[in-house]
């Protein structure tokens, strides 16, 4: 937060300067007393006015300290994911959005960039469509000695393929037609 920062340095350096032996020394002594004991409630007052404004804000939100408001943080294109932080009242300056690295992809906004479905490895299924920047990749039937179970459940988990060893009987993504093969065999005679 480093606008924050700056903040609470400036109220600090205002108490130290009007609370300070400097400024005792221009001042009655009378006066001298009302100030240090109501500048630092202003002081605190001030502190968690600002706060106050820095919570007020959302999610994807910073506070803009020359409006007084909070505006919505720049959102990424298809493709990219926010660099550094922005939300919750305070936004980094450098934020900005960098394209994702291969292998991911990110539907924008403020999403960040997310690996592609693993359809070999993990899910033991065909790639349908492999993935780009701007999408995951979509698997497609179960690879050969796999099947998929026919009441999964509705979850990505319920799209892995299982290994035919471990079939039930009449799986027909598992049920082999066995070709038999009929050799002749040639009887010869002997002498």
């Amino acid at each position: 937060m480093p606008t924050l920062a700056t903040t609470l340095e400036l109220c600090l350096l205002s108490l130290k300067c009007l609370c300070g032996r400097n400024s005792r020394k221009n001042m009655n002594k009378q006066s001298d007393s009302k100030w240090t004991h109501i500048f630092p409630f202003l002081m605190v007052s001030l502190v968690y006015s600002a706060l106050a404004e820095y919570s007020n804000c959302g999610e994807n939100e910073y506070y803009n300290q020359t409006t007084g408001l909070c505006h919505s943080c720049p959102e990424c294109e298809p493709g990219e994911e926010p660099s550094n932080s922005c939300g919750y009242g305070t936004k980094d300056e450098d934020y900005g959005c960098m394209p994702c690295l291969s292998g991911k992809y990110s539907k924008g906004g403020y999403q960040i960039c997310r690996r592609h479905k693993d359809c070999e490895g993990f899910f033991r299924a065909t790639i349908l469509t492999p993935g780009d920047s701007k999408n995951d990749a979509e698997c497609g039937p179960c690879l050969p000695g796999y099947y998929m179970l026919e009441s999964r459940p509705k979850s990505m988990y319920g799209m892995v393929c299982h290994s035919c060893s471990l079939a039930p009987p009449n799986v027909k993504e598992c049920s082999k037609k066995k070709k038999r093969s009929h050799k002749r065999v040639k009887c010869v005679e002997s002498d």
